[in-house]
C-alpha cells in the first residue's frame, strides 16, 4: 500500500506499507514406508513502513525534488527460514530473522 499527500507549496508526504502473510516453506524427506513425504510450514507475518518527507521546486531548466526517507521505521526483522532440530529429544523449530534494516535516505531528483 503506497499513499502520497501533496501538501501544497511543494511539500508532499508519503508512505508505503509492506505486508507479507508468511512464506510458505517445504521440505521433501522419505518416510517410514520408503515414499517421498513432503512437510510444510508457515514463516510469521512480516510488516514493515516506510516513510517519506519530500520537498520540489521549479527551474528555469526544469524540475527538482529534495526527499527525505525513512526506511523500516517500525523495526521489523523479516523471518528468513525456519530452523528445526533434528533431536529426537528436543525437536523444536524456531524462526530465524534477518536483522533489521533501518536507515535514513536522502535522495535528489531532476526531471527536464
Amino acid at each position: 500500500l503506497v499513499t502520497q499527500w501533496n501538501i501544497g507549496a511543494g511539500f508532499s508526504i508519503g508512505a508505503r506499507l509492506h505486508a507479507r502473510s508468511g512464506k510458505l516453506i517445504g521440505t521433501f524427506y522419505v518416510d517410514d514406508t520408503g515414499g517421498l513425504a513432503r512437510e510444510e510450514s508457515r514463516l510469521p507475518w512480516f510488516v514493515r513502513l516506510d516513510a517519506q518527507i519530500a520537498y520540489s521546486w521549479q527551474t528555469s531548466w526544469g524540475r527538482l525534488r529534495l526527499s527525505f526517507e525513512w526506511l523500516n521505521t517500525t523495526l521489523a526483522r523479516e523471518p528468513s527460514e525456519l530452523a528445526c532440530s533434528m533431536d529426537a529429544l528436543s525437536g523444536a523449530c524456531v524462526n530465524a530473522y534477518l536483522p533489521a534494516i533501518f536507515f535514513p535516505n536522502l535522495g535528489l531528483r531532476s526531471d527536464f
